[in-house]
């Protein structure tokens, strides 16, 4: 865990972003126990396959997914604008 909590702290790592990602959703601790699972799956690729680490293998998301996701929010956005607040008086 001590591993994870430093690699969440590491600006412009895979760890850092996964971590706050989760945070938000999940909650401090579990995003940590997330980011130690998920060294660990890199730890054990590593020494089941005998290659060294290659930072350049980590997942990267792509233009398709990055559209996806612009829609997503924008139709959120717009359920969230047909609501209407009204406020007791």
């Amino acid at each position: 865990m001590q591993v994870a909590w430093a690699a969440s702290r590491t600006k412009n790592s895979s760890y850092y972003n996964k971590y706050n990602q989760l945070a938000i959703r999940k909650g401090r601790k579990k995003a940590l126990v997330a980011v130690a699972r998920k060294q660990l799956t890199v730890v054990w690729n590593i020494l089941k396959y005998d290659q060294p680490y290659d930072i350049n293998k980590q997942p990267v998301i792509t233009a398709e997914q990055i559209q996806a996701k612009k829609k997503y929010y924008q139709k959120e956005l717009d359920k969230l604008s047909l609501i209407t607040i009204t406020t007791a008086q």
